[in-house]
């Protein structure tokens, strides 16, 4: 008769075999018959003590026992069984026994309980031969019987373990984390960084020196422990740890090792040797934690360890790699940082550096309703660089300071963050005291170095540092030596650009680095050499944007963009002149950014001895940018007059003659189209007396422009096509395709709108190659109207659906296209029938109009005729009137929102 399963309080035996895929491989067919026998002999001895075997598990069982006692001595009787049995072949088979004791109720033929999956990883922790019982089993067997071994970390359990092995048993170390092994418990919960701790077990699994390189505060030491724990308590690896940390010199390297792997007190022999010796039979995780100040000798110990002892792999944490051969170099980078268009609390709240923020700020006392703050949060991550140690520390400071205070005192984070904290590592107690241990590890001219490039925002090339840091003592040579090996050491980060490969400062190291360099007399002269260097970059970009490298040079213009922003800000306080002739360099290269604009607006109002002509030029860029908006008025035109004189005066040549090409786009705007004519005329005499294609191109286009409300559409398309052979010889691609879009519209307004279509797709492609933002909503918009006209529906919505999200990236600053999407969708949901919502869009689009003095095109003033037609034809005049006027009271997200939604409907409506 069966015995039935025990209840209550029930002692588990597991057994496993250790080694069982190689006997397989070596016994073939004959393993079958070695299991079978395996399982009998455990069957018997469990019979023999009173066990119960609930099942099978591969190679080994799971047996349940009334009595503690009676677990031990089968586990005792079962591995002499086992070691003694005459196996096939003569092969040694290895047992291991693992037993634990907890509450348990039988379901069916098995148990649901805990106890059950904490057994499994006792017997996991056991080497071969070895018998391991936890406290709850120890506590029913007499006191001589167990030999204790410690506590040690095993998965499932929530605290550390005491395990215990028969005392006559030969003394073996188990395949677990002991609880002391590291100097203290990390005394915070793990947040974040689940994707590296898998990349680093992985990585583990196939190299054997394993490097987590990161700068001082990301978190390295705590991920190698979180791997070390997971390696030993899963994976049954010893795990041995080795804290260079508190080392003096290198010659202690080996001593600390040594100690590590508890092979210390022989002083007879050399502790490399030791060490060696003592993991040489092993199988397990050596961590070497915080190499950087020691790492010649740190990477000498590593090198004579992995070759004298191959089951052992070892991972170092260091600020620099330790440049032996196989080393896999795992860069940790500070947490992900917060899109600062992101606003949504549910987004913002699953970045790992909001989680850890949140989660130290709450145990610190912080009482606020954090949804709501999430957005201050992430101002607070972007301001430390996503640096978990940074933002643990801040996390401290927020109980006292508020959110809000914090996020506007971190503009100076070493002054925020330099009280120390109490407990932990002397170097991480403040923000500065971690930076100063990686600076003091420098040479002098890596130090004068990272003191420089702290002049720099945003990043910069090689190139770009050498220029404004080899001075002094240091060579042109030394100083991209030094960045490169700055990078190397994670005080700078390697980042993507847009034209390639960069190095950043992260915030804090500038900022202590910035210290520095005024401490040691160099910032002004570090200032004075980036402006210089930025200002001649902007000034090259600005004649090569037009040429046949034009994608390069924009997308490095867009690089350096916080570049010309830092050089010019700081410019404005010393030298507003300077800011000015930088300012006006870099406008044409930045056209289509903010910084361009606000930086001309300061230096003209701040230059004390800019030029007529300098000034000139700078007010002639406002108002090109301006001249969307700028409305019917006389008095511009009056004040471009003036600009021309004084660029005439300063002998500008090609300034007078930009200039009289927007002179003439306002003439003909208040109805002077004679004078209009006039002024290309002569812009066009003086761009073929320069021979500057880049000047015929643009003077083409806007007599090509000026013929269409005149509906001369054929000469105006025989200009357009001049413009787009001028622009292809100086080879800027991008406006030639604007020209392309310009042809469209043309044949759109002739009613030619797969033409239209067809121009706006191809366009397309290179303003998305060129991440040209602007033209490219307008592409969408000119696709959308002409397939609106060709009744392809479903297209037209897709294209407004597009278009709409790129609304958020434009803004308000962009009124012209703003309203082309305005108007082309509110004539779309007027066709379809939605007329309601045609009419709050179409209302919106007239007072962006009113508001800003866009100008409308003829064509595109019969689009207004037809949707207003629509709109009363089918509505009640008041119920027109008051959607019109909901319409114009709307704020913009308001009707991005309606209009998203309404072309996402619409695009499902006919894919459905």
């Amino acid at each position: 008769m069966t015995r039935p399963l025990p209840t209550g309080f029930v002692t588990f035996m597991f057994t496993d075999l250790v080694g069982s895929t190689r006997l397989h491989l070596e016994l073939g067919s004959q393993f079958i018959d070695l299991i079978e026998t395996h399982n009998r002999l455990l069957h018997e001895v469990a019979e023999r003590h009173d066990g119960r075997l609930v099942k099978v598990l591969g190679d080994g069982v799971m047996v349940a026992f009334t009595s503690g006692s009676a677990a031990l001595a089968a586990a005792r009787e079962a591995q002499a069984v086992v070691g003694g049995h005459d196996w096939p072949g003569g092969v040694e088979v290895l047992m291991r026994v693992g037993l634990h004791a907890g509450e348990a109720t039988p379901r069916g033929d098995d148990y649901v309980s805990l106890a059950v999956h904490q057994a499994a990883r006792v017997v996991v922790a056991a080497c071969g031969g070895q018998v391991l019982v936890t406290e709850p089993v120890a506590a029913q067997v007499e006191h001589d019987e167990l030999l204790y071994l410690g506590r040690f970390r095993l998965r499932d359990f929530d605290e550390p373990q005491r395990l215990y092995q028969p005392t006559d048993d030969p003394v073996l170390k188990p395949h677990a984390l002991p609880a002391e092994a590291w100097l203290a418990r990390p005394r915070t919960s793990f947040i974040g960084r689940s994707k590296e701790l898998v990349h680093v077990r992985d990585c583990l699994q196939t190299d054997r020196l394993v490097s987590l390189v990161a700068p001082g505060g990301a978190g390295k030491t705590r991920l190698a422990f979180e791997v070390a724990a997971e390696l030993s308590q899963v994976d049954g690896y010893d795990v041995w740890l080795a804290d260079l940390a508190a080392l003096r010199t290198g010659s202690s390297v080996d001593s600390a090792v040594a100690a590590a792997v508890g092979a210390g007190d022989d002083t007879a022999v050399e502790p490399r040797e030791a060490a060696a010796a003592a993991l040489a039979q092993s199988r397990g995780l050596l961590v070497l934690d915080n190499c950087e100040h020691v790492i010649e000798q740190a990477a000498a110990t590593a090198d004579v360890l992995l070759a004298r002892a191959p089951d052992v792999t070892i991972l170092a944490t260091s600020r620099a790699p330790l440049r032996l051969s196989g080393e896999r170099v795992v860069q940790l980078e500070p947490f992900e940082l917060p899109d600062p268009d992101v606003t949504d609390p549910a987004t913002l709240m699953d970045l790992d550096a909001i989680r850890l923020f949140v989660a130290r700020a709450t145990a610190a006392g912080l009482d606020t309703e954090l949804s709501s703050a999430v957005t201050t949060i992430a101002s607070i991550v972007r301001k430390l660089d996503g640096l978990p140690l940074a933002l643990e520390l801040a996390a401290a400071r927020a109980p006292s300071f508020g959110l809000r205070e914090l996020d506007k005192a971190l503009d100076e984070p070493l002054q925020v963050l330099g009280t120390a904290a109490r407990g932990g590592a002397d170097r991480h107690q403040t923000l500065e005291r971690l930076i100063q241990w990686s600076y003091d590890l420098l040479d002098e001219a890596e130090r004068a170095v990272l003191r420089r490039v702290s002049v720099f925002g945003g990043g910069f090339t090689l190139d770009a540092a050498a220029e404004v840091t080899a001075f002094g003592s240091v060579s042109d040579g030394a100083a991209r030596a030094a960045v490169v090996s700055l990078a190397e050491k994670s005080l700078l980060r390697v980042v993507n650009g847009e034209a390639g490969n960069r190095f950043r400062v992260l915030v804090s190291i500038g900022m202590f680095a910035r210290d520095r360099a005024r401490e040691t007399g160099e910032y002004e002269e570090c200032i004075t050499r980036h402006l210089r260097w930025i200002t001649n970059f902007a000034a090259t970009a600005q004649v090569e944007v037009h040429g046949p490298e034009q994608l390069g040079w924009l997308r490095a213009m867009r690089d350096e963009a916080s570049n010309v922003q830092a050089a010019g800000e700081r410019a404005l306080r010393y030298d507003p002149d300077a800011a000015l002739v930088l300012a006006v360099a870099a406008a044409e290269p930045l056209r289509w950014t903010r910084q361009a604009r606000a930086l001309i607006e300061a230096g003209l109002g701040s230059a004390v001895h800019a030029s007529a002509g300098l000034r000139a030029r700078g007010r002639f860029l406002l108002m090109m940018d301006d001249w969307t908006t700028a409305g019917e008025s006389p008095d511009t035109v009056a004040e471009l007059r003036e600009l021309v004189a004084a660029m005439e005066a300063a002998q500008d040549t090609r300034s007078v003659a930009e200039a009289r090409i927007l002179l003439a786009s306002y003439l003909d705007r208040v109805g002077a189209r004679s004078e209009a004519q006039q002024e290309l005329e002569q812009a066009r005499v003086l761009a073929l007396e320069l021979d500057d294609a880049y000047l015929l191109a643009t003077v083409e286009w806007e007599r090509a422009w000026e013929l269409i409300p005149h509906r001369e559409y054929q000469r105006s398309e025989e200009l357009l096509r001049e413009s787009a052979a001028q622009f292809g010889r100086c080879g800027n691609r991008l406006l030639q395709a604007r020209v392309l879009l310009g042809l469209g519209f043309i044949r759109g307004a002739q009613g030619d709108y797969a033409a239209q279509a067809d121009l706006a797709r191809r366009s397309l492609v290179t303003f998305d190659e060129f991440n040209a933002e602007r033209p490219r909503f307008l592409a969408h918009v000119r696709i959308l109207a002409a397939e609106r006209e060709l009744g392809h529906l479903r297209i037209a919505a897709h294209h407004g659906r597009v278009g709409w999200q790129g609304v958020s990236r434009l803004g308000r600053a962009e009124p012209y296209v703003l309203s082309d999407m305005g108007r082309e969708t509110a004539m779309l949901l007027a066709v379809i029938g939605e007329v309601r919502d045609a009419a709050v869009v179409f209302g919106w689009q007239r007072a962006l109009i009113e508001a800003t003095g866009a100008i409308e095109d003829e064509p595109e003033l019969r689009v207004i005729d037809r949707t207003r037609a629509i709109i009363f034809d089918a509505l009640p005049q008041d119920v027109a009137e008051a959607a019109m006027a909901q319409g114009a009271a709307s704020d913009d997200d308001t009707i991005v929102q309606l209009s998203r939604s309404a072309m996402e409907r619409l695009e499902r409506s006919f894919t459905a």
